[in-house]
This record gives structure tokens, C-alpha cells and sequence, in this order.
């Protein structure tokens, strides 16, 4: 499991739903999610119904679910698809490159 140092938290997954736990078992954010992706930058990927957006380690809703697909925060951006089509977003949700792209890759750093 992949997870930023002072998040350790585990995912579970709970009659077909999936949540976060702590290690000693106790829930942080209930089982809710039809599918999640572990927390990097202090964001889960979580996918409610057929769309995807993003909550904070409370469970809040900082980016609704929207998406198609999404891709975790890297570098302050994850790569979101809407509408068939990549693009990126900030953590505040805001479009950094509209989507616009049928495929593509998350940004690396080039020396």
C-alpha cells in the first residue's frame, strides 16, 4: 500500500463497499465506495455510483464525483477523463489542461 507518511490507513472493503481504517481497526471513513485508490497528497481517488472525484482524510467531498476514470495527485495534478477524453485537474478541482487528450500519461520530472 501506497500512502503518504502520516496517513496509515488501510483500505477495507465491507459488503461490496470500500472504506479507510486505521491500524487499530477503526473506521476513519466508513465503507461507501463502490472502488478507491490509496491517499497521496492528502486525496483519495474514490469512485461513487459509475463517477469518480476525490475526498480529503475526513471523507469530505473536495472534488465531487464527475469523472469517467481519474488518476491520483502527483505533483499537485491528477489526470481525470470526461467525456472519453484526458486531461488534468489541481486539487482544488480546477482544469490545468482541459481534457482533450483520448490517451495519455502522468507527468515525469526530466533531468
Amino acid at each position: 500500500m501506497h500512502a503518504d507518511l502520516w496517513m496509515v490507513w488501510l483500505l477495507i472493503k465491507k459488503d461490496k463497499e470500500w472504506g479507510f481504517i486505521n491500524s487499530k481497526g477503526k473506521y476513519y471513513i466508513n465503507p461507501q465506495f463502490v472502488d478507491t485508490e490509496d491517499f497521496y497528497e492528502g486525496l483519495a481517488a474514490v469512485k461513487k455510483g459509475k463517477e469518480w472525484g476525490f475526498v480529503d482524510g475526513k471523507g469530505t467531498w473536495i472534488i465531487n464525483p464527475q469523472y469517467e476514470k481519474v488518476r491520483s495527485f502527483n505533483n499537485g495534478r491528477a489526470m481525470v477523463m470526461k467525456n472519453g477524453e484526458w486531461g488534468w485537474i489541481n486539487k482544488s478541482g480546477t482544469y490545468v489542461i482541459n481534457p482533450q487528450f483520448p490517451n495519455a500519461y502522468p507527468f515525469v520530472k526530466v533531468d
